[in-house]
């Protein structure tokens, strides 16, 4: 029932030109590092998407291709990844697994056959230049140095305002492939239709002393958990369209942006609206702390409210909607 309501939160904010939320086979991600390349394959910059908040520097947060499930073993992510698999750069000081991992990434780009896109062969032809490091710290070695210790990277070709992942022909491409060839289907547990079942869920992020890297609500990681010779999610069989919108929804509210979380000691409570109501928003505000800037924010709330009667510009929600 929860991955359900999920869903249809998920269904609805995709639905809502101002939803905000990662279509089927896309994710926000925060990259705090561009290399900037030219058509010709050379690189002429390091770009920093980072901004002030607060005391601290923030990366800026694409769109990009859905990242791998990195549990055992290497896998590499499209278009975007860590130094080592995305740039070689050996940060971790293992030469034979950093050229590895490198390697994993530029194959993943010709199995999703993007090579054939200008854009996508400019970057191919950078990362086939050698001693890519020299190169990179020769354009501003103080950038260099914070751009080996990033979480995740990017490209972007110079002239062009978005990362290469965003390059319309890579997009479409991508799109067009989000949802495996339905040669094996079943039925969907969560949607009530056929779909090409899910054998293990995207992770879940942003949970309270959980793993950084995320965790499962459904996952079937021991034999223990298995039934009638069926593996993985199969013994639960979601289809990966349900399973990509049940995950998403929950690491939107998750999200560091998100109005729809509470921490309260070490339980994280996410909630929403069967419909789009005010209460969505609201609902937090009356257990938070008053924000330190604007102390008087959350009074002036409860005032407009009243005052809202008298002023006939009261909004109430329907009573029925399920919250």
């Amino acid at each position: 029932m929860i991955l359900q309501a999920l869903k249809e939160y998920y269904d609805r904010k995709a639905a809502d030109p101002d939803g905000d939320i990662a279509p089927l086979g896309w994710e926000k991600k925060e990259l705090p590092f561009l290399v900037v390349i030219n058509t010709d394959g050379t690189a002429v910059g390091i770009e920093d998407t980072r901004e002030p908040v607060g005391k601290k520097l923030r990366a800026k947060s694409f769109l990009v291709p859905q990242a791998v499930k990195r549990t055992v073993g290497m896998k590499a992510n499209l278009l975007w990844d860590d130094p080592d698999y995305a740039l070689a750069l050996n940060v971790k000081g293992d030469e034979a697994k950093t050229a590895e991992k490198h390697k994993l990434f530029m194959q993943r780009i010709n199995e999703e056959q993007l090579a054939e896109i200008p854009d996508v062969a400019a970057v191919l032809t950078f990362l086939g230049t050698p001693k890519k490091d020299e190169v990179l710290a020769s354009l501003n070695p103080e950038i260099y140095d914070e751009l080996k210790k990033a979480s995740f990277i990017s490209f972007r070709i110079a002239g062009r305002e978005e990362p290469i992942f965003r390059n319309p022909d890579v997009v479409n491409r991508l799109s067009a492939t989000a949802v495996a060839s339905a040669s094996d289907t079943a039925f969907c547990l969560v949607s009530g239709t056929t779909d090409v079942i899910d054998p293990t869920h995207p992770p879940i992020k942003g949970v309270y002393g959980a793993n950084t890297t995320g965790g499962n609500i459904v996952s079937f990681n021991a034999q223990a958990f298995c039934s009638y010779g069926k593996v993985q999610g199969a013994n639960s069989p979601i289809g990966k369209t349900a399973s990509f919108a049940y995950t998403t929804a929950l690491n939107t509210l998750l999200g560091k942006d998100s109005k729809q979380r509470l921490q309260v000691g070490d339980a994280t409570t996410v909630f929403w609206s069967s419909r789009k109501t005010t209460i969505e928003g609201d609902f937090g505000d009356w257990f938070a702390e008053p924000p330190k800037d604007d102390p008087d924010r959350l009074t002036e709330k409860v005032a407009a409210l009243y005052k809202s009667i008298d002023s006939g510009t009261l909004a109430v929600d329907a009573g029925d909607t399920r919250f």
